[in-house]
Formats: C-alpha cells, structure tokens, sequence
C-alpha cells in the first residue's frame, strides 16, 4: 500500500568538490542526458533518479523478521572505502561480512515489485550506520546483476563485471549519492530505498548488488546492509505531471485526436519507458502519474488531420521555471521532472499545407 505524502524536498546536483551546502543548486539538463549527477539525500524525504533508478530518502522500521540482509559491508582498512556484493561463494572478495546471515545469494522472486508512474521497479533498500559526529555517506558505484547461479564471484573492477556477466543496471560514473544516518535512529531501520525498473532483470533467476561507498563522503562507522523488507510496502512516491496542447496558429483553435507520445530516458539517453495519449476535441493533452526523470514529449505528425503538417514546437515550463528545449517541429527533449512537479505548456502547433 502506497502511504502517500504531500510534499517532498528536492534533489540537488553538486560536485564532490563544493563546500557542505554552502550552495546548493538545481540538477540542470542538457538535451536529454546528463552526464554526471549528484543525488542529495541527506534531508527527509529527498528523492532523485539516475539512470532510470529512483533514489529516496525513506526511514522505514525494520528489526529481526522485517529486513532480511543480504549483504553486510563493514570496511577496516583505514581508507573510509567500502565495497562489497551478496553471494553463496567464500571466500568473500572484499569488505562483506562472512556469515550467510548477513551475505548470501538473492532470488529475483524475493525482491518486492511496486508500481511508481505506471512503471513497475523492484525495491531494495539500504540501511547505513556512521558516526553521530559525521553522519555523511557516500554512494559511489552501484551495479546489479542477474545469474542462474548463486554463487558468482570475481568482481573485476576494471572491466565491471561479476564473474563475467555484465551488470543489467550501472548507477554510471561520476554519479553517486549522498546519504545521512542522522535521519534514521539506528540499526534495523532503513535511510534509503532504492527502486530499478523491473524490466532491466533478464537472464537469471538470482540477483547481485554491487555497492561501493566512502570516496566522497568517507565511511567512519559501522556497517551498511542491503535488506529486503519483509512486508514488501512501498515508500510513498509524489508523481509529476506534463500536460500541453497541440493547436492551429492560424485559426486559433485545438487539434483533437493527435497521438502524444512521452518517453523517459536514462542519464546515458536510453528509452526505458514510454507513454501515449491522444489530445481531445480542444487540443490538449496530459500525463499524469509520472515518477522522477528525465523526459521528451513528440506529436505522431500521422495522426494530424489529412492535409495538415507540423509546423513547430515550444518547451514550457515545470513548476514556473522553463524546461526543455524543442529539437524539431515536433518533438520536445530535456525535460526533467521531480517529485510533485507540474509541467505545463508544452505545446505543439499544426496547420493546413498552404495551396
């Protein structure tokens, strides 16, 4: 069951390198991909996507027989890096904690399914444990992937990949993710769900979680766990919405009938998930029940009304603020979307060849 909120806070994009929210920005689009980005969560409720993933601050209860670990990093090597992934195979390779209650192999079918925006994600979260006098941790690399096997082994950090397979999810480099364990009040709780959309998992039945932390924000406590919460409820997700209208500049009226497609991209540009409507008799049209991500909206110039052709398109604007850019008469890219965010006025215009 969904518990849904009213509001959030938003993400913001810094580099590792910027003093500790002396300056906090905006993420800013590019076209449609953005190269690098930092999700903030270090305040309640924060919410950011990378790579078709959504990130989210969210303090759920756990305890013994609510969160099942399936695996415990702890690092002792002075350095403030941690990494390590969940297998059946020992020895272990890096920073996991040997016994099978903590790091042990994980069955796609155990990993819960939520719906945010019509798409549907597995959930996993994230339960971290640092100092009360430096709470600050950071995500640095996240891969998953997928295995008829239990037992893989091997991470080679130079090609990514885990006993030779190829990761089916990869945060990216350069993105990581800031985390504070002072939203939590300790173990068996979570301070971070993480949601994959569920179509990235072919090829196995057991699934791996790669995890690297403290090259941005150092590790300077106990361990982090990957869980699986046992109740499988999902964090309450605010959607956004897109909404626009595709008109006649000569005669000032809408185009009903016109097919809108809206597509969500990862950071690296890839299609994941796609949307269609069709605008009504006053040329408008919209989507609703979006999750956080970065987005393009185009007409289907076959749908226009015979004789007609398209003749240009108009970024709008989310929340006040201009987002996007038109990249042809009829298709609009670059448009980034948070929780709660409207976006409005992204309009097309249409009108009869002239004889």
């Amino acid at each position: 069951m969904f518990d849904w909120l009213r509001f959030w806070k938003t993400p913001s994009t810094r580099s590792p390198q910027s003093s500790r929210r002396s300056s906090l920005r905006l993420e800013t689009m590019e076209d449609r991909c953005v190269p690098s980005a930092t999700v903030d969560l270090t305040t309640a409720g924060a919410i950011g996507s990378i790579n078709g993933a959504i990130f989210y601050q969210y303090d759920q209860k756990g305890g013994t027989g609510i969160f099942d670990p399936v695996v415990r990093i702890q690092g002792h090597n002075g350095t403030g890096i941690e990494q390590g992934y969940n297998t059946d195979a020992r020895p272990l390779q890096f920073d996991e904690k040997s016994s099978a209650n903590y790091t042990r192999s994980l069955k796609l079918s155990s990993v819960p399914t939520v719906q945010v925006g019509g798409v549907t994600y597995r959930e996993f979260l994230l339960g971290i444990n640092e100092q009360g006098s430096s709470p600050f941790l950071s995500l640095d690399e996240l891969r998953l992937f997928v295995s008829n096997k239990g037992n893989l082994s091997n991470y080679d950090p130079g090609t990514k990949t885990l006993g030779g397979q190829s990761a089916v999810y990869d945060m990216g480099a350069g993105n990581w993710v800031e985390l504070n364990s002072r939203l939590s009040t300790g173990n068996g709780q979570s301070d971070m769900a993480l949601y994959v959309p569920d179509a990235v998992f072919n090829g196995g039945a057991y699934v791996y979680l790669y995890s690297k932390f403290g090259v941005n924000e150092s590790a300077q406590g106990g361990f982090e766990e990957w869980v699986i919460g046992a109740d499988g409820n999902a964090p309450p997700i605010v959607t956004a919405s897109l909404s626009g209208y595709v008109t006649n500049p000569r005669s000032g009226n809408g185009i009903g009938g016109v097919r809108m497609t809206l597509m969500e991209y990862d950071n690296n540009g890839n299609v994941f998930a796609t949307f269609t409507t069709t605008t009504d008799a006053n040329g408008f049209y919209t989507f609703g029940n979006l999750a956080p991500g970065n987005y393009s909206v185009s007409e289907d110039i076959s749908t226009l009304p015979g004789g007609y052709m398209a003749l240009g398109s108009s970024a709008g604007t989310v929340n006040g603020s201009t987002d996007g850019a038109s990249a042809s008469v009829s298709l609009i890219t670059g448009i980034k979307l948070t929780s709660g965010n409207t976006g409005i006025n992204y309009d097309f215009t249409a009108a009869p060849i002239m004889g």
